[in-house]
């Protein structure tokens, strides 16, 4: 069962093939796939600010995408 990451406000599902993920790599998996900007994860309703934080695939993640400007 793959993790998979909800990328707002695009609206993105972002699917990683494996049963666990640390934050760290989920950050640069998305970057990867084009997403730019600061990201805020959020892990079961709870911000994700450590990068060993593990990710598993039934965890419910969304990602949000700061638009930058002012």
């Amino acid at each position: 069962m793959p993790v998979r990451a909800l990328v707002l406000p695009s609206r993105v599902w972002v699917e990683v093939p494996r049963d666990s993920i640390t934050l760290a790599e989920l950050v640069r998996t998305i970057v990867e796939r084009g997403f730019s900007g600061n990201l805020i994860v959020l892990v079961n309703d709870r911000i994700a600010d450590e990068p060993w934080t593990l990710i598993r695939a039934g965890d419910r993640v969304v990602v949000i995408e700061e638009a930058p400007g002012g």
